[in-house]
């Protein structure tokens, strides 16, 4: 849900990272003590979300995590190489069972979610060229 207003606001990382910061409650408070200053002063929000991801792990349901990977966009200043992690993983959380869909689903949001528009056309016009999310990763970062 916070993703999703930070779309509809249009935030950039800078504001991504405030509002993350202000919406903290609870334990979650306290990792702003070991946040590392980089993130803290760069306004990074993806590395930021990483960060408190990595502090509290995931409880992600199959079904959040499918909402959320198909809300998924390439975020301003992120690579490409991290956005397709950030995809296979939400895959991977919204089909553990089924690695193949997980498969067909990341190759489909990580072509459409590319923040240079000319690149995700052509990408999602050759969509059935790749086999793999890896394929298609390599196909965007060649141009």
């Amino acid at each position: 849900m916070f993703e999703i207003e930070g779309n509809i606001s249009q935030w950039d990382d800078c504001e991504a990272s405030l509002a993350l910061f202000k919406s903290l409650t609870g334990s979650a408070m306290g990792v702003i003590l070991s946040i590392p200053p980089q993130l803290s002063r760069e306004g990074d929000y993806q590395a930021l979300r990483n960060h408190l991801s990595a502090s509290f792990g995931t409880t992600t349901t199959p079904k959040a995590a499918l909402v959320a990977l198909h809300s998924r966009t390439q975020q301003e200043r992120e690579s490409i190489h991290t956005f397709a992690m950030e995809i296979s993983t939400l895959a991977q959380r919204a089909f553990p069972h089924d690695p193949w869909e997980a498969q067909q689903q990341a190759v489909g949001v990580f072509c459409a979610g590319l923040r240079d528009t000319t690149l995700a056309q052509s990408l999602c016009i050759n969509m059935h060229q790749f086999a793999t999310l890896a394929d298609a990763e390599r196909s965007a970062l060649q141009g």
